[in-house]
Protein backbone atom coordinates (compact mmCIF):
# COMPACT_ATOMS: atom_id res chain seq x y z
CA UNK A 1 0.00 0.00 0.00
CA UNK A 2 2.79 2.42 0.85
CA UNK A 3 4.42 1.75 -2.53
CA UNK A 4 1.11 2.50 -4.28
CA UNK A 5 0.69 5.76 -2.38
CA UNK A 6 4.26 6.88 -3.00
CA UNK A 7 4.00 6.17 -6.71
CA UNK A 8 0.57 7.76 -6.89
CA UNK A 9 1.85 10.93 -5.25
CA UNK A 10 4.79 11.15 -7.65
CA UNK A 11 2.65 10.49 -10.71
CA UNK A 12 -0.07 12.84 -9.56
CA UNK A 13 2.37 15.73 -9.40
CA UNK A 14 3.30 15.11 -13.03
CA UNK A 15 -0.33 14.70 -14.05
CA UNK A 16 -1.43 17.79 -12.13
CA UNK A 17 1.20 19.81 -13.98
CA UNK A 18 -0.15 18.49 -17.28
CA UNK A 19 -3.78 18.80 -16.19
CA UNK A 20 -3.30 22.40 -15.10
CA UNK A 21 -2.30 23.31 -18.64
CA UNK A 22 -4.64 21.17 -20.71
CA UNK A 23 -6.95 19.22 -18.35
CA UNK A 24 -6.37 16.26 -20.63
CA UNK A 25 -5.70 12.97 -18.85
CA UNK A 26 -4.65 9.81 -20.65
CA UNK A 27 -4.06 6.33 -19.29
CA UNK A 28 -1.13 5.87 -21.67
CA UNK A 29 0.72 8.55 -19.71
CA UNK A 30 0.75 6.45 -16.52
CA UNK A 31 0.06 2.79 -17.35
CA UNK A 32 3.69 1.66 -17.46
CA UNK A 33 4.51 3.32 -14.13
CA UNK A 34 1.62 1.67 -12.28
CA UNK A 35 2.22 -1.81 -13.72
CA UNK A 36 2.71 -4.35 -10.94
CA UNK A 37 0.83 -2.37 -8.30
CA UNK A 38 -1.92 -4.08 -6.36
CA UNK A 39 -4.70 -2.89 -8.65
CA UNK A 40 -6.64 -4.01 -11.70
CA UNK A 41 -9.18 -2.73 -14.18
CA UNK A 42 -12.80 -3.19 -13.18
CA UNK A 43 -15.49 -3.21 -15.86
CA UNK A 44 -18.67 -1.24 -15.33
CA UNK A 45 -20.58 -3.36 -17.83
CA UNK A 46 -23.87 -1.43 -17.65
CA UNK A 47 -22.21 1.52 -19.38
CA UNK A 48 -19.30 -0.08 -21.22
CA UNK A 49 -16.47 1.59 -19.32
CA UNK A 50 -13.64 0.42 -17.14
CA UNK A 51 -11.60 1.99 -14.37
CA UNK A 52 -8.29 1.05 -12.75
CA UNK A 53 -9.08 0.21 -9.13
CA UNK A 54 -6.68 -0.52 -6.25
CA UNK A 55 -7.66 -3.89 -4.78
CA UNK A 56 -8.09 -2.33 -1.33
CA UNK A 57 -11.29 -0.81 -2.75
CA UNK A 58 -13.64 -3.78 -2.77
CA UNK A 59 -16.89 -3.97 -4.75
CA UNK A 60 -19.92 -3.62 -2.49
CA UNK A 61 -23.34 -5.14 -2.95
CA UNK A 62 -25.85 -2.48 -3.92
CA UNK A 63 -29.11 -2.18 -2.01
CA UNK A 64 -32.44 -1.42 -3.65
CA UNK A 65 -32.10 2.10 -2.25
CA UNK A 66 -28.63 2.47 -3.81
CA UNK A 67 -30.01 1.38 -7.18
CA UNK A 68 -32.96 3.77 -6.85
CA UNK A 69 -30.41 6.55 -6.19
CA UNK A 70 -28.71 5.76 -9.51
CA UNK A 71 -25.73 3.74 -8.28
CA UNK A 72 -24.46 1.11 -10.66
CA UNK A 73 -21.27 0.30 -8.69
CA UNK A 74 -19.73 1.11 -5.32
CA UNK A 75 -16.27 0.30 -3.99
CA UNK A 76 -15.02 0.78 -0.44
CA UNK A 77 -12.05 -0.07 1.76
CA UNK A 78 -12.62 -2.67 4.48
CA UNK A 79 -12.33 0.02 7.16
CA UNK A 80 -14.76 2.27 5.22
CA UNK A 81 -12.21 5.08 5.13
CA UNK A 82 -12.36 5.57 1.35
CA UNK A 83 -14.93 4.95 -1.36
CA UNK A 84 -15.66 5.24 -5.06
CA UNK A 85 -19.24 5.46 -6.24
CA UNK A 86 -20.48 5.18 -9.81
CA UNK A 87 -23.90 6.57 -10.72
CA UNK A 88 -25.83 6.66 -13.97
CA UNK A 89 -28.62 9.21 -13.98
CA UNK A 90 -31.18 10.14 -16.63
CA UNK A 91 -30.87 13.89 -17.21
CA UNK A 92 -33.01 13.88 -20.35
CA UNK A 93 -30.17 14.75 -22.68
CA UNK A 94 -28.72 17.63 -20.67
CA UNK A 95 -25.37 18.83 -22.04
CA UNK A 96 -22.25 18.85 -19.88
CA UNK A 97 -22.37 22.65 -19.92
CA UNK A 98 -25.94 22.66 -18.58
CA UNK A 99 -25.09 19.94 -16.07
CA UNK A 100 -22.14 22.02 -14.83
CA UNK A 101 -24.54 24.92 -14.21
CA UNK A 102 -26.82 22.60 -12.21
CA UNK A 103 -23.85 21.29 -10.22
CA UNK A 104 -22.90 24.87 -9.33
CA UNK A 105 -26.45 25.51 -8.07
CA UNK A 106 -26.19 22.63 -5.59
CA UNK A 107 -22.78 23.63 -4.21
CA UNK A 108 -20.32 22.09 -6.65
CA UNK A 109 -17.03 23.99 -6.75
CA UNK A 110 -13.92 23.96 -8.91
CA UNK A 111 -15.97 22.95 -11.94
CA UNK A 112 -13.75 22.47 -14.98
CA UNK A 113 -14.00 20.98 -18.43
CA UNK A 114 -11.79 17.96 -18.92
CA UNK A 115 -10.92 15.25 -21.39
CA UNK A 116 -10.17 11.77 -20.08
CA UNK A 117 -8.90 9.28 -22.65
CA UNK A 118 -10.58 11.28 -25.39
CA UNK A 119 -13.93 11.52 -23.56
CA UNK A 120 -15.25 14.99 -22.69
CA UNK A 121 -16.31 15.42 -19.08
CA UNK A 122 -16.42 17.85 -16.20
CA UNK A 123 -14.69 17.57 -12.87
CA UNK A 124 -15.92 19.21 -9.70
CA UNK A 125 -15.75 19.05 -5.92
CA UNK A 126 -18.43 18.71 -3.29
CA UNK A 127 -16.50 20.20 -0.39
CA UNK A 128 -19.33 19.53 2.07
CA UNK A 129 -18.91 15.78 1.40
CA UNK A 130 -15.10 15.83 0.92
CA UNK A 131 -15.74 14.38 -2.53
CA UNK A 132 -14.41 14.89 -6.05
CA UNK A 133 -16.54 13.92 -9.03
CA UNK A 134 -15.95 13.33 -12.72
CA UNK A 135 -19.10 13.43 -14.88
CA UNK A 136 -19.59 12.28 -18.47
CA UNK A 137 -22.66 12.91 -20.64
CA UNK A 138 -23.76 9.88 -22.65
CA UNK A 139 -25.46 9.64 -26.01
CA UNK A 140 -28.42 8.04 -24.21
CA UNK A 141 -29.09 11.33 -22.36
CA UNK A 142 -27.62 10.19 -19.04
CA UNK A 143 -24.82 11.47 -16.83
CA UNK A 144 -22.24 8.92 -15.71
CA UNK A 145 -20.47 10.06 -12.55
CA UNK A 146 -17.50 8.69 -10.66
CA UNK A 147 -17.36 10.05 -7.09
CA UNK A 148 -14.26 9.73 -4.90
CA UNK A 149 -14.06 10.37 -1.13
CA UNK A 150 -12.33 11.51 0.99
CA UNK A 151 -10.15 13.73 -1.17
CA UNK A 152 -8.77 15.55 1.88
CA UNK A 153 -6.61 12.43 2.37
CA UNK A 154 -3.54 13.31 0.26
CA UNK A 155 -2.64 9.69 -0.49
CA UNK A 156 -6.15 8.84 -1.60
CA UNK A 157 -6.42 12.07 -3.62
CA UNK A 158 -3.27 11.11 -5.54
CA UNK A 159 -4.69 7.66 -6.20
CA UNK A 160 -7.94 9.26 -7.36
CA UNK A 161 -6.05 11.11 -10.08
CA UNK A 162 -4.70 7.79 -11.35
CA UNK A 163 -8.18 6.26 -11.27
CA UNK A 164 -9.66 9.19 -13.17
CA UNK A 165 -6.89 8.96 -15.79
CA UNK A 166 -7.83 5.31 -16.31
CA UNK A 167 -11.55 5.77 -17.11
CA UNK A 168 -12.11 4.54 -20.66
CA UNK A 169 -14.36 2.50 -22.90
CA UNK A 170 -14.14 -1.27 -22.49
Amino acid sequence: MKKLLALALTLSLALFATAALAVDLNWTDVEEQVAGLDAAFVNIDQVGVKIWMPTILEAQELTDEDIADGYIAYFQTADESAAVGVTYTDVEGMSLEDYAAEVAKVGGTGIENMTVNGLNCIGYDLEENDTSVVAFATEAGYILEFSFAPVSDEGFAATVLLMVASIQAI
